[in-house]
């Protein structure tokens, strides 16, 4: 009984030394070398359990939280970055030397190691008449034609796993609120311990029901193509035979969030990003984790006009949509209404004759979470010239009443109401993101248009464009065709043939 307790007490003290110099430690680190040790391999993954247990919280804490402050999502605030250049990596403080930053890049090279060699021991030339192909992700809007579009391939067999029910599971169990991004920190945290192999698993997610993953159909597939790198990824890669192959399209939060640096990338063999910018930025963030191998491309989201095609609303006439701008999904915090608020104030000043139209999940019902310069901003503006529709099924509708669509956001990966306004005819006033302004993320995502940097300028451009509306509205038509070109279908068929 002594001898028991005092080895645990040795292995406490041990663990409390690793952890105290955790990132001094890092600069001497070499986990390459360490592995070639007698035992190194197991001194590694114990590392890494130690890690997952007790200071990945740490580590990462001053990562996404801003100093003396609870508030998450720094990663996502342009101040972070406003001296970096294009070094974001200095967000980072140094995590990647740090000694979990360096195990945790040692584990994704290993696993991909060790998915090689399980691949070459059921190596077979027997290929299959079809290519089995499960799509996995909890929002299938924008996977949708996707979907269809592999579907349509006579060489794949395409079917889906829908991971919304592990949420639902998880709210109606009361081991989670409505909450989004404090569910996403403790699925992180807690995932990450099972990635790293760490047996006490005893969080929410493990309190699930997983038998979506069970049918036998999932585990035969040949290719898994995952929609999000956050708890889909994750939850997924905890499912999937080792042997097999993974696909991963990237949006834009993800990269920020807490989910990007505990993602096991060696289980991956191809990161599909949605827009240049975003892959950029990624690769400059967390390229230190990707093992070798891994194959990178930017595919954009492919988009139908199907839906589009029943609506028979007819399109207010060019004199009257010039002076309708419109703005999709505005509470959401990334997209700026403060920034859209101010700029319409300094057009109302110019030119009274302008309505900003709103759609989406409708803010003023819930005064409480109105954030204060937003208020403000809605007070200091005569309430005839904001007209909030919420939540509206038949988008055509609006997009017709419209003529000029805002683009205020923080960052995008591909602004899709913008997308769909072009189609419609209306004209962008296009910000130039700020988390994304320093890769060029507005241009290379609509390279027709000018992004603006101040409200000042955004409300000359509404003004220049409201007065040549009839060129400015039939351009925009004709460029939206490459933004629903059934090229980019043919490019995720041929997506599944490579790997």
């Amino acid at each position: 009984m002594v001898l028991r307790h005092a080895k645990k007490g040795i292995k406490r003290g041990i663990v409390a030394l690793i952890m105290r110099y955790s990132n001094s430690l890092g600069a001497y680190l070499s986990p390459q070398a360490l592995e070639r040790l007698p035992f190194g391999k197991h001194l590694l993954n114990w590392l890494i359990q130690i890690h997952a247990n007790n200071s990945f919280f740490a580590s990462i804490h001053p990562i996404y939280f801003a100093k003396d402050s609870t508030v998450g999502d720094r990663l996502q605030q342009p101040e972070t970055h406003k001296h970096c250049g294009k070094d974001y990596r200095k967000a980072l403080y140094g995590f990647e030397q740090s000694v979990c930053g360096k195990l945790l890049a040692w584990r994704n090279q290993k696993s991909s190691e060790l998915k090689t060699q399980r691949r070459a021991s059921k190596n077979t030339d027997q290929k299959p008449s079809k290519t089995n192909v499960i799509c996995l992700t909890r929002s299938w809007h924008f996977f949708d034609p996707v979907l269809d579009s592999l579907q349509a391939d006579a060489n794949l067999s395409v079917s889906k796993v829908d991971l919304k029910p592990l949420d639902e599971a998880l709210i109606s169990k009361g081991l989670a609120s409505k909450n989004k991004s404090a569910n996403n920190r403790k699925d992180a945290l807690a995932l990450m311990k099972k990635t790293c192999h760490y047996k006490p698993t005893n969080g929410p997610f493990y309190q699930l029901d997983h038998s979506i993953f069970s049918a036998n159909e999932f585990e035969n597939a040949d290719i898994y193509f995952v929609d999000w790198l956050n708890q889909n990824t994750v939850s997924a890669q905890l499912h999937i035979p080792l042997d097999k192959r993974v696909i991963v399209r990237v949006h834009s939060y993800e990269i920020f969030s807490y989910f990007a640096p505990i993602i096991d990338y060696g289980r991956i063999d191809e990161l599909v990003f949605i827009s240049k910018g975003i892959r950029d930025i990624f690769l400059e963030l967390w390229s230190w984790l990707l093992p070798d191998g891994i194959s990178i491309r930017v595919i954009d989201n492919l988009r139908t006009t199907d839906r589009f095609a029943k609506d028979n609303a007819i399109p207010l006439d060019n004199d009257q949509r010039r002076f309708h701008l419109g703005m999709v999904q505005y509470t959401d915090t990334v997209k700026d209404l403060a920034f859209a608020l101010r700029s319409f104030k300094k057009l109302l000043e110019q030119d009274d004759r302008f309505t900003l139209h709103l759609a989406g999940t409708p803010f003023l019902e819930n005064g409480s979470n109105i954030p204060i310069e937003v208020k403000q901003l809605l007070a200091d503006i005569d309430r005839k010239h904001v007209c909030e529709h919420g939540y509206i099924k038949n988008m055509s509708w609006f997009y017709k009443k419209v003529g000029i669509m805002l683009s205020t956001s923080i960052r995008e990966g591909s602004h899709e109401s913008i997308v769909e306004g072009l189609y419609h005819g209306c004209v962008p006033c296009l910000r130039d993101w700020p988390l994304l302004q320093p890769f060029n993320g507005a241009h290379l995502a609509f390279p027709d248009y000018t992004a603006i940097q101040t409200e000042s300028d955004m409300a000359a451009d509404i003004l220049a464009k409201s007065a040549n509306f009839d060129q400015a509205s039939q351009n925009a038509m004709e460029n939206s065709h490459r933004y629903f070109d059934k090229f980019i279908g043919q490019q995720y068929q041929q997506l599944m043939k490579a790997l």
